[in-house]
Parts: structure tokens; sequence; C-alpha cells
């Protein structure tokens, strides 16, 4: 599938599959109080090509799915030959995760088989541009991020899964408007974060591609 030939040569912004939103609010305190919308199934691309999807959004979780749950992604290819972008909109507000193919991927305690595998993202140019323009003073904190700040990742912005055999090669800008105390920013080639499991079981038999310079201090 070509995005772009699809929607007749022009390019359209896509709306991740699934996101969160914290009603809680709370910018300077890890209080939460999230609601969300996920993808808790199973995805097997068979290694066709889903290429030239554009996304630009203030939402927190940002990629081709904004956010999974239990679920067992394998042989999705995600490729773009326009340099098409991913981009993490300045005016989005608390913490948030920006990867290619998932924002946020988490898994559940019965969901011992979540993984992503087999998974390729390449071409793209993923842009965290959150808050950009906007004092680092936390009195104008409502277009800042929140508590714990932000995860940037080529596959994945933030997850606890097992990932193996996948590649990420895109180029990843960092331009955002916080740095302050507990505003903090993880970035990788691969997984911007990796909690729980994933920490213990890794990420083998990966690749990724590279980091491209920040443009504020990072």
């Amino acid at each position: 599938v070509d995005s772009y030939l699809e929607n007749g040569n022009t390019v359209r912004n896509f709306t991740p599959i699934g996101s969160l939103y914290d009603i809680a609010k709370s910018l300077d305190s890890a209080v939460s109080n999230p609601y969300t919308a996920f993808f808790a199934e199973s995805y097997d691309g068979q290694s066709y090509a889903i290429k030239n999807i554009e996304i630009r959004s203030e939402m927190q979780c940002i990629g081709l799915f904004g956010i999974t749950a239990g679920a067992k992604l394998q042989n999705i290819v995600l490729y773009s030959e326009r340099g098409s972008v991913i981009e993490n909109e300045p005016g989005g507000k608390n913490w948030y995760c920006v990867g290619g193919l998932v924002g946020f991927a988490a898994s559940r305690d019965e969901d011992a088989l979540a993984s992503i595998t087999n998974c390729t993202v390449s071409g793209y140019t993923i842009y965290d541009h959150r808050g950009k323009g906007y004092s680092l003073s936390v009195a104008n904190s409502d277009h800042q991020t929140g508590w714990g700040g932000g995860c940037v990742g080529g596959l994945v912005g933030a997850t606890n899964m097992n990932i193996s055999g996948c590649t990420a090669v895109n180029d990843i800008i960092i331009d955002i408007g916080y740095n302050y105390k507990w505003l903090n920013l993880r970035v990788g080639g691969i997984a911007g974060g990796i909690y729980g499991a994933g920490q213990q079981h890794g990420i083998p038999r990966v690749q990724r591609g590279k980091l491209l310079p920040c443009k504020r201090r990072c």
C-alpha cells in the first residue's frame, strides 16, 4: 500500500491507530489519570510494504500504532521513498512517546507472547518539536511536556516488550522547547525507552540508523 498514490499523489495526514489522553493534566507531578484506545491483537504484515505514510500530531502517543497493549506485531515493513515525516508537533501537552511503528508498546502480565518481531521502519525523518518556541519556565508549562518528559525512537518510542529481528534506518531530529528538572528526553535508534521485561530480554539482532544533532541543548 502506497499512501501517496492511494491519495492521488498528494500527502495526507495519517491518524495513529490508538492513542492516550491524560485527563489529570498534571504537568508538574507524577499524578495521572489516562484514558486509552489501543490495539491489543496480533498483526502480521506478511512483509508487504506500507509506504509513504505522513504523521504530524500533537497526541501523546505517535506512530503507525499510537499505543498497543499486549499486541503481537510481526513482519511489518514501514518504508518511505519520499523522505516522509513523522512529527511530534510543538503544541502538544504532557509526557509523550514517538516511534515509527509504535509510540507506546506495552505488554501485559497475561500476554507473555507480546512482542515486536521482524519489523522494519526506514526512510523516514522523525521530528520531535514538542514545546518548541515556548518559555522553559514552569509558569508556562501548559505549553510543555509533563512529568516524565518524552521517549523518541526509530521503531518504538517506549516499550516493555521483547523486540527481535527488527531494523530502523531513519533520521531523528530533536528540536524541543523544554529543559527543566523532571522534563527528561530519552532517544534511541530503535527504542527511546525500554523498561521491565524489555530490559531483561534486550533487543537482539537489531539495526538502527543515525541520530542527527540536536538543535537545542539536549
